[in-house]
Parts: C-alpha cells; sequence; structure tokens
C-alpha cells in the first residue's frame, strides 16, 4: 500500500537508455499509432487532463497538467503499441508536493500474439505533467527490459527533498509478477527524486544491481548533502549541495560498481 511519511533530518532521468527494444517485439503489430489513433476523449480532475483515445482498435491513455501535456503523453504510450505494450492511466494520487500516478499496462505475448497479464507501472512527479512523463520511461523501461516491472510504493518528505521507493521485479517463471525489490530515489522534488529512482530502476534490470536508500540516510556535512545507498553487496555515497545533486552522484558511484 502507498504511503507518506514526514520525517525529520537530525544532524535526480536524466540516465541515458541502457536498452534497446527486444528483439521479439522489433516488428510490432501492424498499428502506425499517431496515423490509425481516433479523435480522443478527455477527463479533466483537479490538477489533470487525462486524454484517452482508440489506436485500431486499442485504447490507451496519458495525462498532464495540461491538455497539451497529456496529449503529448498519450500519443508517447500510443507510440509504444508498435512495439507490443499497452498502457492505460489507472488512479493518481495528490499529496503534498507530489502526484503519484498508476498505469495499467500489458505487454503483448512474443508466442501467441496476444495481449499478456495486466500489471501496475507506476509515475511521480511534481505535477500531473511529470507524473506522466515519469511513468512513460518506467514503461519504457519494461518494454525494454523484457519485463522489469515498477510500481511506486512509499514517498518520504525530508528537509530539503524527498525519497520515492518503487518495488520492481521481473516476472516469474509462470508469468506473473515476481517477488519485488525496493528501488529508491532522492531529489530535491519529487520530479527529481522519481527521475533518480528511475536511473537505479534500469542500473538493477540491466546488471542486477538494486539500490534503496532512506530518510536516515541522508546528512549534512559541511553546507552538503551526503546520501547513503545501500546497493546489492555494496554501499555507495552521493555527494553534493542539494539532494538532486547527491543523488544523481550516488548513482553514477553505482554504475560504477
Amino acid at each position: 500500500m502507498k504511503s507518506l511519511k514526514f520525517g525529520v533530518l537530525v544532524a535526480a532521468m536524466a540516465s541515458a537508455a541502457l536498452f534497446a527494444a527486444p528483439e521479439s517485439y522489433a516488428a510490432g503489430p501492424d498499428v502506425n499509432p499517431l496515423a490509425a489513433c481516433g479523435s480522443p476523449t478527455t477527463t479533466i480532475l483537479p490538477g489533470i487532463f487525462i486524454v484517452r483515445r482508440s489506436c485500431d482498435g486499442t485504447s490507451v491513455s496519458g495525462i498532464g497538467t495540461t491538455l497539451d501535456d497529456a496529449v503529448t503523453n498519450v500519443n508517447a504510450f500510443a507510440a509504444l503499441l508498435d512495439q507490443g505494450l499497452r498502457c492505460n492511466y489507472s488512479s493518481f494520487a495528490p499529496t503534498p508536493g507530489t502526484f503519484d500516478v498508476d498505469f495499467t499496462c500489458s505487454k503483448r505475448d512474443g508466442n501467441e500474439g496476444g495481449i499478456g497479464r495486466a500489471g501496475y507501472i507506476g509515475g511521480v512527479g511534481t505535477t500531473a505533467t511529470d507524473a506522466g512523463t515519469n511513468g512513460l520511461g518506467f514503461a519504457q523501461l519494461y518494454l525494454a527490459s523484457n519485463g522489469y516491472r515498477c510500481s511506486a510504493s512509499e514517498l518520504e518528505v525530508l528537509p530539503g527533498g524527498f525519497v520515492t521507493d518503487f518495488g520492481c521485479s521481473f516476472p516469474n517463471t509462470s508469468g506473473g509478477i515476481g517477488r519485488a525489490s525496493t528501488v529508491s530515489g532522492i531529489g530535491s522534488t519529487s520530479t527529481d527524486a522519481a527521475q533518480n529512482a528511475l536511473g537505479f530502476a534500469e542500473l538493477a534490470a540491466s546488471i542486477d544491481q538494486r539500490c534503496s536508500t532512506s530518510i536516515g540516510s541522508v546528512r549534512i556535512r559541511n553546507l552538503a548533502f551526503e546520501v547513503d545507498f545501500t546497493c546489492t553487496g555494496a554501499r555507495v555515497t552521493g555527494y553534493g549541495s542539494t539532494l538532486t545533486s547527491a543523488g544523481r552522484d550516488a548513482l553514477l558511484q553505482a554504475q560504477s560498481l
């Protein structure tokens, strides 16, 4: 269950994509997402536009703070149809400083051609636009890594920024969701923290180096932030004048393990 924690400090993708699209999905179905998509329908909620459209009978949706941002988001998700991934907006939870969004995504079965079991992919951001962009990044990771799925599980607030946790896992041998492990990110804003988490998730999906942090792993020393991440078999420390820069430094150190 998702939760929001407020902590007290005592004493963010900028990451390049690490994967190519799986070979079994390279050709894609006979869908030209943008050309073959029908007119969208729009739902307006406080702080968020939700745009849905149908592409050759397959529904996709996206979100944004503005209508234009939501259209951009849904078109980006529609482009993933050509690689066998379908995603639809499911729900959002606005909390102080952040939007926490769920998308339901399912990938076409490479052998049978049908749509596989659906599961949640999360997105977090200061605005609905940022959360939609973050969710798109995790959807692209899910597709490129052949099934590494992440959903947002917890957001911690501390002086100077946020820590966000995602529960991530590869599918198990039966095709269902495997046991999730926590992948974290940190940043001065929830957008930066979620982007940092996406970078760590890419690392976990590519070389099984899973890293997490918490409020208790953050220190201020000599006017700088120090952030410890506990990774698989190692610990790295990021340094920076902000939590965003410290998170980026920690990711760089983890990539060097």
